[in-house]
């Protein structure tokens, strides 16, 4: 017996899936920078929501998608490679997953529904996947969400109200329900009413207001450009050299005309081992102990202070944090630091002296500072830096409380500072702690501090950077100033509009920006903040439980193909 004629039957949704899921992947990379026409980001689950209403092999379906969205995932995290060639593959691969668990998902909690109610769900299951993924598995990887591209569209706006997951998930219900009105064979205009309604609805996000502002904080970005290899071997001669240049730049920032009010350095920029002030004491008491001076922990610190001195303009820098810093030697005799904890810092220096106030990164980046969950097992995590990513070590803790800095000036009056690090800017939850506590706006202006000299000569993944940052801003209706090792740093309004910004990884320069501050205000964001994604959540466990008790139900009242009748009773 021969099964040629099943064998394209079986075939024809894993290639229609990787068709489609490939249609999807074009429209995203044409979406998102390099090429960045941000409007196709509107159309570009619209492949997937056509797939998810009329397959009906799910799961193999989902796996053509997950092949077909492989190159958009491979091209953007290329730079990855780089970094932990062994990590790049299960990345890539395991972000092609979630478009096709979207597929499966969606078209089992959605199978049974009638007319409108099977485009509700897509567009919730849709959210539930962007949610978990961005959010809840393994510490959450917010990138390249569908809503990202759109922040140049007066759409984007929603975002005061619903965050970037509502905004996704008011796209995706337009897309939904214009696919399945454009499939569905139900006659009269009835179908046409909720694609409509949702159109209606986001190009009144243009109405909403914006934040209003009446002062301005005048701020100078220093962005160097250190290449990540040189800083992963940073000898004493570049460390010299760098600061030189650095400082040089800043006193041109002191010298502005009218005189900036900060002066920003990017993450991990300061040059010498800590500008932790018991630490400093502490290698102070082992250089005396040793009868020399000048390492790398005391070198920088009093030319630092000196020059904010002489300038009289705050500093705000990025550097290591410690806790009890101890500094012991080995039995062989070579140097221990021993500590409660380390971190990954941000500084203020004013009056010459450093601020007894830091702010330590509270949301470590996963896999880059931190492996969720398996980094309570120190053995194994050792076992995957080993393996994965030799020369790294992951011995950052993560800070725990948000610590904001007040800046006087004479000008502007106070204003107040947060300065996410790096990814964190990624995270809406952790910037919106940052701004708000409670009803109480605590905070003036976002200052991201950032290495993004992990992106090596990958300018996509500078300028996704901070596309993703935009969205904190139109969120929390804050002012986001970036200050990015090789770029892109740059100023963005409450709006999430650029309005200045410094080429890549361009020789060290300087960036004076004019940053436009909020008054009180306070979005609605900021009171309900991922309530959309948590409900796409919600929504997809319910409707797989209510799938799951229709397939039992089912089970028990079809019967078997193999069951023979009874026979009728003989009179």
């Amino acid at each position: 017996m021969t099964t040629a004629p099943e064998s394209p039957r079986r075939s024809r949704p894993l290639l229609e899936g990787i068709g489609l899921g490939a249609a999807h992947a074009l429209l995203l990379w044409l979406a998102f920078p390099p090429i960045g026409f941000g409007l196709l980001g509107v159309i570009a689950p619209v492949p997937l929501f056509l797939l998810a209403l009329r397959t009906d092999r799910p799961s193999r379906s989902g796996l053509g998608v997950a092949i077909g969205t492989l190159p958009f995932w491979a091209y953007h995290h290329w730079w990855v490679f780089a970094v932990s060639a062994a990590g790049a593959p299960p990345l890539i691969v395991l972000q092609s997953l979630w478009a096709g668990l979207f597929i499966a998902l969606g078209a089992i909690g959605s199978r049974r529904l009638p007319g409108w109610q099977k485009p509700v769900a897509l567009a919730l299951v849709w959210t539930g996947v962007e949610f978990f993924r961005g959010r809840l598995f393994f510490d959450g990887y917010p990138w390249f969400l569908s809503a990202h591209p759109l922040a140049d569209l007066p759409l984007a706006k929603w975002a005061s109200v619903v965050g970037v997951y509502g905004v996704g998930l008011l796209v995706a219900l337009l897309g939904a329900s214009f696919t399945h009105a454009a499939i569905s064979r139900s006659p009269g205009w009835r179908k046409a009413i909720l694609p409509l309604a949702c159109l209606v609805l986001l190009a009144c996000g243009g109405l909403l207001p914006t934040p209003a502002s009446d002062r301005a904080a005048r701020i100078a970005v220093i962005q160097t450009n250190l290449p990540q290899s040189n800083k992963l071997a940073w000898e004493l001669e570049d460390r010299i050299e760098r600061f030189r240049a650095w400082a040089s730049l800043s006193a041109e920032a002191g010298a502005m005309q009218p005189p900036a009010h900060l002066i920003v350095w990017p993450e991990t920029m300061f040059p010498g081992a800590t500008l932790t002030p018991q630490a400093i004491a502490e290698f102070e008491r082992y250089e005396q102990s040793q009868g020399r001076s000048g390492s790398i922990g005391t070198l920088f610190v009093a030319p630092l202070l000196e020059l904010q001195d002489q300038l009289g303009v705050p500093m705000l820098l990025g550097a290591l944090g410690y806790d009890n810093l101890a500094i012991n030697t080995d039995a062989d005799g070579g140097l221990r630091l021993d500590r409660d904890a380390s971190y990954n810092s941000a500084f203020l220096i004013t009056d010459g002296a450093i601020d007894p106030d830091r702010y330590d990164k509270i949301f470590l980046t996963p896999f880059g500072e931190t492996m969720p969950y398996i980094s309570k097992s120190p053995a194994l995590e050792q076992a995957l830096l080993d393996f994965a990513a030799g020369g790294m070590d992951f011995d950052l803790s993560a800070g725990a409380v948000p610590v904001r800095f007040e800046i006087e000036t004479q000008d502007a009056g106070a204003f107040r500072v947060a300065t996410p690090i790096c990814f964190e800017a990624t995270i809406s939850h952790v910037c919106r702690r940052l701004v708000y506590h409670g009803a109480e706006r605590q905070t003036d202006v976002l200052i991201n501090l950032t290495n993004d000299g992990w992106f090596g000569s990958f300018d996509p993944g500078r300028a996704n950077h901070l596309l993703i940052a935009r969205w904190r801003a139109i969120e929390l209706g804050t002012p986001v100033v970036r200050a990015a090792n090789t770029g892109i740093s740059c100023v963005v309004d409450a709006r999430g509009r650029v309005l200045e910004a410094a080429a890549p990884r361009q020789p060290a320069n300087l960036l004076p920006v004019e940053v436009p501050l909020p008054g009180d205000s306070r979005t609605i964001y900021a009171g309900i903040g991922d309530l959309a994604g948590w409900l796409g959540v919600l929504a997809t466990l319910g409707l797989l439980g209510v799938a799951a008790r229709n397939r039992r139900r089912d089970q028990k009242t079809v019967p078997s193909e193999t069951s023979e009748p009874k026979p009728s009773p003989q009179p």
